[in-house]
């Protein structure tokens, strides 16, 4: 008998029982639920960061992609502030780019909540929200988020 074995990016797992065997399936809980008819409020937004940068979402690819989409459309369209990231100035981008979304809602969390930016707070998030994902905790992006937050991320700013 050969057994197949796949390492995924699940947190979640439900076991399925089948005509064909049994089967791992991943679940995407707790996804906020979606704004009427897709216009975020600040409310949704901040809760929509909270999931994205709290709970291991890899295995959500379709809900990642559009909770994205509405927040950072909404940080885009927020007319009281803007935010400037220089992808220089986080060295794990190089390794990872897509990590700029990460970086964006997590700096514009701590602006909706009027707390600090902290540089390796933000780094800290956006390594949390890569749990479980192979991409997010290989060699290179190990010594990639140490770098990082050796760095302290100089030069990127809040503009009021």
């Amino acid at each position: 008998m050969r057994v197949r074995v796949a390492v995924t990016c699940c947190w979640a797992l439900a076991l399925v029982f089948g005509a064909n065997g049994l089967a791992l399936a991943c679940r995407c809980d707790e996804v906020p639920p979606w704004p009427v008819d897709l216009k975020p409020d600040q409310a949704w937004v901040e809760s929509a960061i909270r999931w994205r940068l709290g709970s291991p979402t890899a295995h959500c690819a379709d809900a990642v992609a559009a909770v994205d989409a509405l927040v950072l459309r909404w940080i885009a369209e927020a007319p009281d502030w803007r935010i400037r990231i220089e992808r220089s100035d986080w060295s794990f981008l190089e390794v990872h780019p897509d990590g700029i979304y990460l970086v964006v809602q997590a700096v514009a969390l701590r602006v909706l909540e009027a707390r600090p930016v902290e540089p390796r707070e933000v780094i800290r998030d956006v390594r949390r929200a890569g749990r479980g994902c192979w991409k997010m905790h290989s060699p290179e992006m190990r010594r990639a988020f140490r770098a990082a937050q050796r760095d302290h991320a100089r030069g990127s700013v809040i503009q009021r």
